[in-house]
């Protein structure tokens, strides 16, 4: 989670002139669109061929280097045989990594994924270049904000950091770093803001329990 002033600055420069517009929003939530965060994938038949952990093992990895994108444990039992297998994936993940390949497996937003390892991320960047955006000061503060505070409205976010975020936050937004979980009860019934699952995969968090303190986020700007 390196820190970046330039990251995005021509982003939020561009969306101070187009801020967040939390009328339209609040039009889209109560309409119902923010309903489900992730497309579900289709069930899967529940009955098992018989399977040996060898097969099950590569079954597994497989699957991660071809999504590229956490698959959580529920995925993995609807493909695979669901007696204790939380435990015989963490087996097979240690099994991986074991071996040192410059590629790793990882527990991540409730899930699997398959990332490189991070003693050859530097030497790879020199030739593909950054796969992970670094974030702007503004936009990791804001999204500290969210993620401590979670669920919080705008006003409640613009209070601490005594600054406008609408252009912060429409960026965050963007980037499915938050999302809008619902309407606080009082007057006005303002917007309510989280964190997605997508932000627990960005910063390597398998959930929110592994955020480090509010105090060690601070020093991260």
């Amino acid at each position: 989670m390196q820190d970046n002033d330039e990251f995005n600055k021509k982003d939020e420069d561009d969306l101070d002139s187009n801020v967040l517009d939390e009328e339209n929003l609040a039009l889209q939530f109560d309409a119902g669109r923010f309903d489900h965060e992730d497309i579900k994938s289709e069930e899967l038949e529940e009955s098992y061929d018989e399977i040996s952990e060898e097969h099950e093992q590569r079954v597994f990895i497989s699957a991660l280097f071809l999504s590229g994108k956490p698959i959580d444990v529920a995925t993995f039992q609807r493909m695979l045989p669901p007696l204790n297998l939380e435990n015989r994936l963490l087996v097979y993940a240690e099994n991986f990594n074991s071996v040192r390949l410059g590629i790793r497996i990882r527990k991540v937003s409730g899930g699997y994924q398959m990332v490189t390892d991070s003693d050859v991320t530097p030497f790879l960047e020199r030739f593909f270049g950054e796969k992970t955006e670094n974030l702007s000061k503004a936009a990791l503060e804001t999204l500290a904000i969210v993620a401590y505070r979670q669920p919080v409205t705008k006003v409640e976010i613009e209070q601490m950091r005594e600054v406008n975020s609408s252009g912060t936050m429409r960026l965050l937004l963007d980037k499915n770093l938050v999302k809008v979980v619902g309407r606080k009860a009082v007057p006005g019934k303002p917007l309510l803001y989280a964190t997605t699952k997508f932000f627990l995969e960005y910063f390597g968090l398998n959930d929110l329990s592994e955020l480090p303190t509010f105090r060690e986020w601070q020093e991260l700007k």
